[in-house]
């Protein structure tokens, strides 16, 4: 099975370096208590920093260039997801969000942890969708 996409250089050095440790450095600003405000405004700069890195540098999934089964069904489901959502201010942040938890899943340990959310929500008793709030313009149902 060829290897994923992310796994080549230099994507897997901008998704370590340039991407995940940066990511980290934020959260860490931003859960800490003792952080003040404006240690806080820098860690939130540095992440939109890091959302323009994704989406930049790291290319889109698609079903050709990824490598585990799950990720193609995260990769379909994203293209349905991006194909009904017609809200572009969200999309611009939504967009980069996705790719990262897609190239993720794709290389780490992390598609353990993620299946079994997904498995646990399967056996649970997930409430249906509902119709769509507050405007059916920004998502279509089909």
């Amino acid at each position: 099975m060829p290897k994923s996409i992310y796994y080549r250089d230099p994507y897997i050095y901008i998704l370590v370096n340039e991407v995940k440790n940066p990511l980290k450095q934020t959260i860490d600003v931003l859960t800490n208590p003792k952080s003040n405000i404006i240690q806080k405004a820098k860690a939130g700069k540095q992440l939109l920093g890091v959302m323009q890195v994704i989406q930049d540098k790291l290319p889109e999934p698609t079903l050709e260039n990824v490598q585990k089964p799950g990720t193609r069904i995260l990769v379909r489901t994203k293209d349905e997801f991006f194909r009904r959502l017609h809200f572009p201010a969200v999309e611009r942040y939504v967009k980069p969000m996705v790719k990262f938890v897609i190239a993720i899943y794709d290389t780490d340990l992390y598609d353990q942890w993620f299946n079994w959310w997904v498995w646990e929500i399967k056996k649970s008793d997930w409430p249906p969708l509902r119709p769509l709030e507050p405007d059916p313009h920004w998502f279509s149902e089909k």
